[in-house]
Protein backbone atom coordinates (compact mmCIF):
# COMPACT_ATOMS: atom_id res chain seq x y z
CA UNK A 1 0.00 0.00 0.00
CA UNK A 2 1.07 3.20 -1.34
CA UNK A 3 0.55 6.38 1.17
CA UNK A 4 1.70 8.98 -1.31
CA UNK A 5 5.06 8.84 0.59
CA UNK A 6 7.71 9.19 -1.33
CA UNK A 7 11.14 7.47 1.00
CA UNK A 8 13.64 7.96 -2.29
CA UNK A 9 16.58 10.40 -1.04
CA UNK A 10 15.42 13.85 -2.70
CA UNK A 11 18.80 13.73 -5.25
CA UNK A 12 17.04 10.34 -6.25
CA UNK A 13 13.96 12.62 -6.81
CA UNK A 14 15.41 15.36 -8.70
CA UNK A 15 17.15 12.48 -10.74
CA UNK A 16 13.93 10.45 -11.48
CA UNK A 17 11.98 14.10 -12.16
CA UNK A 18 14.74 14.99 -14.43
CA UNK A 19 14.31 11.85 -16.49
CA UNK A 20 10.91 12.53 -16.70
CA UNK A 21 10.94 15.67 -18.43
CA UNK A 22 14.25 14.37 -20.67
CA UNK A 23 11.65 12.36 -22.06
CA UNK A 24 8.77 14.58 -22.61
CA UNK A 25 11.09 17.11 -24.32
CA UNK A 26 12.16 14.71 -26.08
CA UNK A 27 8.65 13.62 -27.24
CA UNK A 28 8.30 16.86 -28.02
CA UNK A 29 11.05 17.93 -29.44
CA UNK A 30 10.49 14.63 -32.04
CA UNK A 31 6.91 15.52 -32.63
CA UNK A 32 7.76 19.06 -33.33
CA UNK A 33 10.78 17.82 -35.42
CA UNK A 34 8.55 15.87 -37.61
CA UNK A 35 6.22 18.36 -37.63
CA UNK A 36 8.07 20.61 -39.59
CA UNK A 37 9.50 18.06 -42.07
CA UNK A 38 6.03 16.60 -42.68
CA UNK A 39 5.40 20.99 -43.10
CA UNK A 40 8.50 21.29 -45.23
CA UNK A 41 7.67 18.35 -47.59
CA UNK A 42 4.25 19.24 -48.08
CA UNK A 43 5.28 22.83 -49.28
CA UNK A 44 7.99 21.37 -51.67
CA UNK A 45 5.36 18.65 -52.92
CA UNK A 46 2.89 21.57 -53.53
CA UNK A 47 5.66 24.27 -55.02
CA UNK A 48 6.50 20.72 -57.08
CA UNK A 49 3.33 19.74 -58.13
CA UNK A 50 2.25 23.53 -58.95
CA UNK A 51 5.34 24.06 -61.15
CA UNK A 52 4.22 20.72 -63.28
CA UNK A 53 1.26 22.27 -63.48
CA UNK A 54 2.05 25.31 -64.79
CA UNK A 55 4.43 23.95 -67.16
CA UNK A 56 1.77 21.83 -68.59
CA UNK A 57 -0.53 24.91 -68.92
CA UNK A 58 2.40 26.87 -70.70
CA UNK A 59 3.33 24.14 -72.90
CA UNK A 60 -0.71 23.98 -73.79
CA UNK A 61 -0.82 27.68 -74.16
CA UNK A 62 2.28 27.68 -76.37
CA UNK A 63 0.64 25.19 -78.62
CA UNK A 64 -2.58 26.56 -79.02
CA UNK A 65 -0.67 30.41 -79.16
CA UNK A 66 0.95 28.57 -82.58
CA UNK A 67 -2.56 27.50 -83.90
CA UNK A 68 -4.21 30.84 -83.13
CA UNK A 69 -1.17 32.19 -84.94
CA UNK A 70 -1.49 29.93 -87.87
CA UNK A 71 -5.35 30.46 -88.13
CA UNK A 72 -4.77 34.35 -87.70
CA UNK A 73 -2.49 33.79 -90.41
CA UNK A 74 -4.88 31.59 -92.38
CA UNK A 75 -7.87 33.61 -91.85
CA UNK A 76 -5.79 36.81 -93.28
CA UNK A 77 -5.19 35.49 -96.27
CA UNK A 78 -8.57 33.88 -96.79
CA UNK A 79 -9.85 37.57 -95.95
CA UNK A 80 -7.40 38.86 -98.75
CA UNK A 81 -8.54 36.16 -100.79
CA UNK A 82 -11.99 37.07 -100.13
CA UNK A 83 -11.94 40.91 -100.81
CA UNK A 84 -10.14 40.17 -103.95
CA UNK A 85 -12.57 37.68 -104.99
CA UNK A 86 -15.18 40.21 -104.59
CA UNK A 87 -13.31 42.72 -106.36
CA UNK A 88 -13.18 40.49 -109.53
CA UNK A 89 -16.73 39.36 -109.24
CA UNK A 90 -17.82 43.86 -109.36
CA UNK A 91 -15.07 44.13 -112.16
CA UNK A 92 -17.09 41.30 -114.04
CA UNK A 93 -20.12 42.11 -113.10
CA UNK A 94 -19.39 45.50 -114.74
CA UNK A 95 -17.26 44.03 -117.67
CA UNK A 96 -19.27 44.02 -121.04
CA UNK A 97 -19.17 40.43 -122.54
CA UNK A 98 -18.69 40.63 -126.32
CA UNK A 99 -18.66 36.80 -126.84
CA UNK A 100 -21.66 36.45 -125.86
CA UNK A 101 -23.06 39.18 -127.51
CA UNK A 102 -21.54 38.53 -130.75
CA UNK A 103 -23.43 35.04 -130.83
CA UNK A 104 -26.48 37.04 -129.79
CA UNK A 105 -25.53 38.83 -133.33
CA UNK A 106 -24.82 36.12 -134.98
CA UNK A 107 -28.39 34.44 -133.77
CA UNK A 108 -30.56 37.52 -134.67
CA UNK A 109 -31.94 35.96 -138.01
CA UNK A 110 -32.79 32.16 -137.94
CA UNK A 111 -32.84 31.98 -141.39
CA UNK A 112 -29.84 30.09 -143.41
CA UNK A 113 -30.70 32.64 -146.23
CA UNK A 114 -29.95 35.88 -144.64
CA UNK A 115 -25.81 36.62 -144.33
CA UNK A 116 -24.13 38.74 -141.73
CA UNK A 117 -21.64 40.42 -143.41
CA UNK A 118 -20.27 43.19 -140.88
CA UNK A 119 -21.18 44.14 -137.72
CA UNK A 120 -19.74 46.86 -135.89
CA UNK A 121 -19.81 48.36 -132.12
CA UNK A 122 -20.85 51.49 -131.50
CA UNK A 123 -21.08 51.77 -127.85
CA UNK A 124 -21.91 49.02 -125.28
CA UNK A 125 -25.50 49.02 -126.76
CA UNK A 126 -25.62 49.57 -129.87
CA UNK A 127 -24.35 47.56 -133.00
CA UNK A 128 -24.18 48.60 -136.41
CA UNK A 129 -25.00 45.06 -138.46
CA UNK A 130 -24.94 44.98 -142.27
CA UNK A 131 -25.63 41.60 -144.23
CA UNK A 132 -27.25 40.37 -147.68
CA UNK A 133 -30.31 38.26 -148.63
CA UNK A 134 -30.40 35.71 -151.21
CA UNK A 135 -34.47 35.66 -151.43
CA UNK A 136 -37.56 38.23 -151.40
CA UNK A 137 -39.23 36.58 -148.61
CA UNK A 138 -36.29 36.15 -146.65
CA UNK A 139 -36.77 40.00 -146.83
CA UNK A 140 -40.15 39.53 -144.81
CA UNK A 141 -38.86 36.96 -142.51
CA UNK A 142 -36.16 40.13 -141.47
CA UNK A 143 -38.57 42.30 -141.09
CA UNK A 144 -40.54 40.57 -139.53
CA UNK A 145 -37.79 39.73 -136.56
CA UNK A 146 -37.27 43.57 -136.19
CA UNK A 147 -40.72 44.05 -135.37
CA UNK A 148 -40.47 41.00 -132.98
CA UNK A 149 -37.26 43.02 -131.50
CA UNK A 150 -39.16 46.76 -131.64
CA UNK A 151 -42.33 45.10 -129.88
CA UNK A 152 -40.12 43.75 -127.02
CA UNK A 153 -40.51 39.79 -127.42
CA UNK A 154 -36.83 39.24 -127.80
CA UNK A 155 -35.05 38.84 -124.59
CA UNK A 156 -31.90 40.32 -125.68
CA UNK A 157 -32.69 43.01 -127.84
CA UNK A 158 -34.69 46.05 -127.23
CA UNK A 159 -34.75 47.85 -130.52
CA UNK A 160 -33.87 47.65 -133.80
CA UNK A 161 -33.88 50.71 -136.89
CA UNK A 162 -33.39 49.54 -140.16
CA UNK A 163 -31.11 52.35 -141.86
CA UNK A 164 -30.64 51.07 -145.60
CA UNK A 165 -32.44 48.60 -147.79
CA UNK A 166 -30.98 48.42 -151.61
CA UNK A 167 -31.48 45.76 -153.93
CA UNK A 168 -29.26 44.44 -156.33
CA UNK A 169 -30.64 41.90 -158.93
CA UNK A 170 -31.64 39.08 -156.79
CA UNK A 171 -29.38 40.40 -153.87
CA UNK A 172 -30.92 42.40 -151.06
CA UNK A 173 -28.46 44.45 -148.90
CA UNK A 174 -29.56 45.97 -146.06
CA UNK A 175 -27.81 48.05 -142.96
CA UNK A 176 -29.39 47.79 -139.39
CA UNK A 177 -28.85 49.55 -135.94
CA UNK A 178 -29.40 47.20 -132.61
CA UNK A 179 -29.71 47.94 -129.53
CA UNK A 180 -29.03 45.38 -126.72
CA UNK A 181 -30.79 45.01 -123.25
Amino acid sequence: MSSGLNLLPSSAKFQAERTRWRKVVKIYLWSLGAGWLLLSVGIFGSWWLGKLGVEAAEKKYNKMLANYKALASEARVNEKLKYETKKVGEMLGERFEYGKTIKKIDELFPSQKVTIEDFQLKDRTKFMVKGTVTDGPDVDDLERRLAEINGGISDFFSKAKLLSLEVSGNVWTFSLEVEIK
